[in-house]
């Protein structure tokens, strides 16, 4: 391990991206992480304004939200709807 010349260790910054990302996943915006990874990997980030590529992450990861996660009031239908079709 290096030191410099206060003997503190040296850490091999990372690359702003990879720690955008992690602090995603960190903060549990996961949705909002693979859409910025996959920005990365494409063109279209590109051809975005920064509000329209702001708005795109939100919407991603609002939608990874209520794929993965259903809010209170949709499970209650869902329960409510079972019990009257097993009447």
């Amino acid at each position: 391990m290096e030191t410099n010349n206060l003997t503190a260790p040296i850490a091999v910054e990372k690359d702003r991206n990879t720690l955008t990302i992690e602090l995603m996943n960190r903060m549990k915006l996961h949705g909002m992480a693979a859409a910025f990874t996959e920005s990365l990997t494409s063109t279209m980030a590109e051809t975005m304004t920064i509000d329209s590529f702001l708005h795109m992450l939100l919407a991603k990861e609002w939608d990874y939200r209520e794929c993965s996660h259903p809010t209170p009031y949709t499970r209650r239908r869902s329960s409510a709807t079972r019990h009257v079709l097993n009447r």
